[in-house]
């Protein structure tokens, strides 16, 4: 009894710590060095700023801007889970052909991350090339 007491409290602590590391706040600086497309809006090549949208009961909601400039658009992710640490900051793209989609944000020193849904483009693009994943290295 006491064994799974200990278990269910260690998978409790998982679960808590968890979350509250996904509603940390996100600001992470970045140099693309192509147009990419989030969500349906296609973005020039430039130095954005991911950061967090400031909205507490919606902890996965990012804004995406030009580095000084106004925001660009607002992105809703999802959470991702890795089973390491990430050694560092990291944005990741998936790239068919000559178009690139945002796809994840990696924080140094955690294992939480998000990811960003597929658009329908994105989709029909995979249908016709295999995607290669291209990763930036952020601040």
């Amino acid at each position: 009894m006491k064994k799974l007491a200990l278990s269910l409290f260690g998978a409790l602590s998982m679960l808590l710590l968890g979350g509250s590391a996904l509603a940390q706040t996100v600001h992470i600086r970045l140099t693309v060095p192509f147009d990419f497309t989030v969500g349906n809006k296609t973005l020039p090549a430039g130095d954005y700023e991911l950061r967090s949208a400031g909205q507490p009961d919606n902890p996965r909601m990012l804004v995406i801007c030009r580095m000084g400039g106004p925001i660009e658009m607002y992105i809703h992710a999802s959470d991702l889970q890795s089973t390491r640490n990430a050694s560092q900051t990291k944005v990741v793209f998936r790239h068919y052909g000559n178009l690139y989609f945002l796809s994840q944000v990696w924080t140094a020193g955690t294992h939480a991350g998000w990811e960003f849904p597929k658009t329908r483009t994105e989709i029909n693009e995979a249908k016709n090339d295999s995607a290669r994943d291209v990763t930036l290295a952020a601040k």
